[in-house]
């Protein structure tokens, strides 16, 4: 019985076909990691949404009061008006108090009224004194809001994954979570947030900024040289909302490993309120 050996066009296709099957796994995986994407950012959706839903119905509450209680409003712009008054009598005063360059005359003449211009910065001031004055209702008891936390050693991160900062040294108001590492915005205003990422030895990688699932900010980091760390800042100055989620994750261009530890530099995340 003569023995039958396979051809060369029948092991061209079984290449082919492993070619095809490789792909269409790879193509698979990114589907799955796209999936997986959407289900955080519609999550991440759905918590801010609730909590527009809760600041909405505080809205509502307190206009509700200011309808049932209208002398409350009144009082505030009063108060506000007369500090003002007073702190201009007091100007007067001293300008009506100065003396001649001779000392025998004294000023008879009342200070002339305010300008226009004048008059426009007073109710400036004002209007700037009762929104910061609304603000502070708001958002009663937070002044202050800064964190700081660094990731606790080397680990690999897949295609947009969270990067995790375990090791929480700073966290003034409370926003930052090291469960999961979101920073969730407490306060509006204006932000500032730094991130450090350490590649690899003879790697590279790359780390974005997300706030509300939108990107803010990148940052790229590589070591071309054997047995040298080149690591990267990224700095991002940005308005935030209340509820806003801020966090770090791995980005496109990026290989898998991100270093951090006491040798050579810590992958850090950190953020402080500005205004």
């Amino acid at each position: 019985m003569a023995t039958t050996f396979p051809s060369e066009s029948t092991n061209l296709s079984i290449d082919a076909l492993m070619r095809n099957l490789e792909h269409t796994v790879q193509v698979l995986q990114d589907t799955l990691l796209k999936k997986e994407y959407r289900i955080k950012t519609l999550e991440y959706e759905m918590i801010q949404k609730t909590s527009d839903i809760s600041e909405l119905r505080e809205s509502i509450r307190d206009l509700k009061m200011s309808i049932q209680q209208p002398n409350m409003a009144n009082s505030t712009t009063k108060n506000i008006f007369q500090k003002v008054t007073n702190e201009r009598s007091k100007l007067q005063e001293k300008n009506d108090g100065k003396d001649n360059k001779d000392g025998d005359k004294e000023k008879t003449q009342m200070h002339p009224p305010l300008g226009i211009k004048e008059n426009a910065n007073i109710q400036w001031n004002i209007s700037r004194s009762i929104l910061s004055l609304e603000n502070r209702k708001r958002q009663p008891g937070i002044q202050h809001v800064a964190f700081h936390a660094y990731q606790r050693d080397s680990r690999s991160y897949s295609f947009h994954e969270i990067l995790q900062y375990e090791i929480e040294e700073v966290n003034v108001g409370g926003g930052f979570n090291h469960f999961d590492s979101i920073f969730s915005v407490p306060v509006t205003g204006v932000y500032i947030f730094t991130w450090t990422i350490v590649p690899n030895l003879s790697s590279y990688v790359q780390a974005e900024l997300i706030i509300n699932g939108v990107v803010k900010g990148n940052a790229y980091a590589e070591s071309n040289e054997i047995h040298n760390v080149h690591p990267t800042t990224g700095i991002v100055v940005a308005q935030a909302n209340k509820g806003d989620h801020v966090f770090v994750r791995r980005g496109e261009h990026s290989a898998s490993i991100v270093k951090s530890d006491d040798i050579y530099q810590r992958t850090t995340f950190s953020g402080w309120l500005l205004v």
